[in-house]
């Protein structure tokens, strides 16, 4: 399976969200966070959901446009996700996954590293979650990724998964985008 590195620039791709709004990558206006999740109601995906929720509006403030694409369906993901201030896609094909190479397996959940993520969870609020677990083609067995694009497209840090929980948090994020922009004004300079 083919995967992008850092570095490579991504052609413009042009999706719909989950509100039939357009959605372009590049964004010549921001940096852009796709991010690959699992199920809208995996309770992994959802307590890393409620991290970036909390920290929105510093994500705003460095210019980070945040996409999410899941395997649900527009409507699963507006029930279960609808207060997410994010730009959200849904993917049942997982054509778009497939296109980015982002694999499944049976790891995702088997790997003792996940465990801690999805037990908070589904504690956090356990009928919630048994009522959200993965209908029709939806899958527990997505490995996340994740991409950083500068302005013009280009792969400027991104990362895949080796279990359900394994993403940048949000200072790793920040940190990556700071990291990169700083060491392209240092070559812009010399």
């Amino acid at each position: 399976m083919k995967r992008f590195q850092v570095g490579q620039q991504l052609q413009q791709l042009h999706w719909k969200d989950i509100n039939g709004n357009a959605v372009n990558i590049p964004d010549a206006g921001h940096f852009v966070h796709l991010q690959f999740r699992r199920f809208s109601g995996c309770p992994i995906c959802n307590i890393h959901m409620g991290q970036l929720k909390a920290r929105a509006q510093e994500l705003r403030n460095n210019n980070i446009k945040e996409v999410i694409v899941f395997y649900s369906e527009d409507k699963k993901i507006q029930q279960n996700l609808g207060d997410i201030p994010f730009t959200l896609i849904a993917d049942p094909q997982k054509k778009l996954y497939d296109y980015f190479g982002v694999e499944r397996s049976l790891k995702s959940v088997l790997d003792p590293r996940a465990w801690p993520a999805a037990m908070g969870g589904l504690l956090k609020n356990i009928s919630r979650a048994l009522r959200m677990l993965p209908r029709d083609d939806e899958s527990m067995f997505g490995l996340p990724a994740e991409f950083l694009f500068d302005l013009d497209g280009n792969i400027i840090a991104c990362k895949y998964g080796e279990h359900a929980y394994d993403q940048w948090t949000v200072d790793e994020l920040l940190n990556q985008l700071h990291s990169q922009v700083l060491s392209s004004s240092k070559d812009s300079i010399a």
